[in-house]
């Protein structure tokens, strides 16, 4: 089945601009659901809207606000959406009654590879943050009866700069815990949208509900990650290797004080972090939705090196 009208709520995202631009270059009509209808959206110039009529159409609309999700459902006629897991488990059981009742029928959802493991979503504890939310979501779709494709990436790979880079004082700083022993998949959000738009436009299945993971090309430990971030970028940055403590404080600056000790207790966690028979079974996904290979992420830096500059000089 193919989908000639779809709806993707967070355009201006990294994966929800990629989705966008990704299902209208595969035919579709794309509704944009923002909460500001004038905010830029990257890699969508506004001459390539106006000189591409009815390919792109903007629609207010915010997820945690049920009646605006189902006015943007209505007044694009989507039967397909993209959207992302809303932190707030109620209101994501609101916005899905809503597309369900407003007509859409299939959701692809921005889900997370944290959940590789798990069985019963319901079992999920709410201080397992990541898992937690991301289980609400897919959840809200199932309840609502409508047909799901979960899409799990692993490890963003703008998730260093985002979560770690301390821009504030000259050189940037960033304080690593266990980074020799903690192994990620470093996968460019680009590649994360595109398998999204290729899967809203052309549902892989009929069932009621597909996971599709999205791994990186290459698993590294997070010490190599920032090798390779100084190797290209050429920025002067200070890899400060901390105990558990000075770790938790860092990552507090960035994100409330629980989740930088979730995340924390994680890399304490022994045992493997990734299901390698499932990892070897889903490794091509990236190409085998968009004919594309995924980005290494040496080449995600070099395209980002803007993102790792120091604020001071």
């Amino acid at each position: 089945m193919k989908y000639d009208n779809v709806l993707v709520f967070g355009p201006t995202g990294g994966v929800g601009s990629a989705a966008a631009l990704y299902a209208h270059s595969l035919g579709a009509k794309v509704w944009l659901a923002m909460r500001d209808t004038d905010k830029a959206i990257s890699g969508l110039t506004p001459e390539q809207e106006q000189n591409s009529p009815g390919a792109f159409m903007r629609v207010q609309a915010d997820l945690l606000d049920a009646t605006s999700v189902a006015n943007a459902v209505r007044q694009s006629g989507a039967k397909a959406v993209f959207t992302y897991a809303s932190r707030d488990a109620s209101a994501m059981q609101l916005a899905a009654k809503a597309m369900k009742d407003a007509g859409l029928e299939y959701v692809v959802l921005l889900s997370s590879s944290s959940l590789q493991r798990v069985g019963d979503l319901r079992a999920v504890e709410r201080t397992d943050f990541i898992p937690f939310i991301h289980a609400q979501a897919e959840l809200a779709m199932e309840d609502a009866g409508l047909a799901l494709t979960a899409v799990r990436p692993g490890y963003f790979a703008s998730n260093p700069v985002n979560n770690e880079l301390d821009r504030s004082q000259s050189p940037a700083r960033v304080r690593l815990f266990r980074a020799r022993e903690n192994l990620f998949d470093p996968v460019d959000p680009e590649d994360i949208g595109r398998v999204c738009g290729s899967v809203l436009v052309t549902r892989p299945s009929q069932g009621q509900k597909e996971l599709v993971y999205v791994q990186g090309p290459e698993i590294m430990s997070n010490n190599d990650i920032w090798k390779t971030i100084v190797e290209v970028t050429g920025e002067n940055i200070d890899i400060q290797h901390v105990d558990k403590e000075n770790y938790v404080q860092s990552m507090a600056t960035k994100m409330p004080m629980p989740l930088a000790q979730y995340l924390a207790g994680l890399q304490e966690q022994d045992g493997e972090r990734y299901d390698l028979a499932l990892l070897a079974q889903t490794r091509g996904n990236v190409k085998k939705y968009t004919g594309r290979e995924p980005a290494v992420f040496a080449d995600y830096v070099a395209r980002h090196k803007d993102d790792f500059k120091s604020l001071k000089k």
